[in-house]
């Protein structure tokens, strides 16, 4: 079934909407606070509102704004970029914008877009991870989204270097539905070595934003744009990330929106693991172990795939012994010697031999896993 919207389906926001977004002073949600008073975004800007306004203290400054005229302008300006730029947009009055979004206060009141939308698919996910990831990462990564496919998720990023990158890339490869949330106006991609992502992401998904095009790059508006992320997803997935960082926000901002939030288990020693360990200890995120975690979080059955007839029988004692652990989930050799007990010499020439019978594959990371 085809979940995308049509184009011809939307109807852009009024001038008065987008200027309402255009005053300084004026956000999210006390955008909403001035339409539940005035009625309409079109009311906010009459003379009489403005007069109301300049009574109270902290509606003197937006007063002045209306009377000058300038966010109407600004907004005039704008809905001529967007159609100049092929841009497109949707209001939170209209039934087409991000249903998940509405339950969040701090919601925009405009979305700007690109491509084919899919925010209101049945399950949406969000990845987010280290903009540094290991090999095991981008792995992990992968594995998670092939193996939802089944369910025919949208998946969610921030088309950020990374983990984000590498969850865009392979929900293509997948053919499935992709988001990237971007801190930035849409007439250009950041970081530019994405454009060429970002330009497929539009033949099946969607970059979306909520600047207008004056917009200046900001270190600020990237928290501005994680909330988003959050705020789109039912579940969030958190692969890799240090103590600090935006994949850290991101999942304390989704935990205030009541989303699910696992995140993947590491060792102690290893950095890219802190904010995860530390997410999960703090009941902030479950453990993400395997794809059955990610269902249950989704409220979804697990997809029973037809079981092919296994062939492959190993050819002695040690085979059998690493291949009944690998039918466990991917791991290294280094962990099979461990635990079977055997020299690491002897478990890599195991593994050799079985990968020459095609039962094994050697993922990046030096990881294991049967084919």
């Amino acid at each position: 079934m085809d979940c995308f919207i049509a184009m011809s389906h939307f109807e852009p926001p009024s001038v008065f909407t987008i200027a309402l977004t255009m005053l300084h002073g004026v956000g999210p949600i006390r955008a909403k606070q001035l339409i539940q008073i005035f009625g309409t975004p079109e009311s906010i800007f009459s003379p009489g509102a403005a007069r109301i306004l300049a009574k109270y203290p902290y509606g003197k400054n937006i007063a002045t704004q209306i009377q000058q005229g300038e966010a109407l302008r600004k907004a005039e300006q704008e809905l001529g970029f967007m159609t100049k730029h092929d841009i497109h947009a949707v209001s939170f009055e209209s039934k087409h914008y991000p249903q998940r979004l509405l339950h969040c206060t701090d919601a925009p009141l405009v979305m700007y877009w690109k491509g084919r939308p899919c925010w209101n698919n049945s399950h949406t996910i969000a990845v987010v991870g280290t903009r540094r990831p290991s090999h095991e990462g981008i792995a992990i990564t992968q594995k998670f989204i092939r193996e939802i496919v089944p369910n025919q998720p949208t998946i969610i990023s921030g088309l950020a270097y990374g983990i984000d990158y590498a969850a865009h890339l392979e929900s293509l490869n997948q053919k499935i539905p992709t988001i990237g949330v971007v801190a930035n106006p849409l007439h250009f991609i950041y970081p530019r070595q994405h454009t060429k992502l970002a330009e497929s992401m539009l033949e099946n998904g969607a970059i979306i934003s909520e600047f207008p095009s004056f917009t200046r790059m900001l270190p600020d508006l990237f928290p501005m744009r994680n909330r988003i992320v959050a705020g789109l997803s039912d579940a969030l997935l958190v692969i890799q990330t240090k103590r600090h960082g935006g994949s850290m926000i991101t999942a304390k901002i989704a935990h205030s929106y009541h989303r699910e939030i696992l995140a993947c288990p590491g060792s102690i020693m290893d950095p890219l693991h802190v904010g995860c360990n530390e997410l999960i200890q703090s009941n902030v995120a479950g453990m993400l172990l395997n794809t059955q975690d990610i269902e249950h979080a989704l409220g979804c059955h697990p997809q029973k795939i037809p079981q092919q007839l296994n062939l492959f029988e190993p050819e002695h004692e040690l085979q059998r012994e690493i291949y009944a652990v690998l039918q466990q989930g991917m791991t290294t050799a280094d962990d099979l010697s461990y635990r079977i007990q055997k020299p690491i010499g002897e478990v890599l020439v195991a593994l050799m031999e079985l990968e020459l019978l095609n039962a094994v594959q050697c993922l990046p990371g030096k990881c294991y896993a049967l084919k």
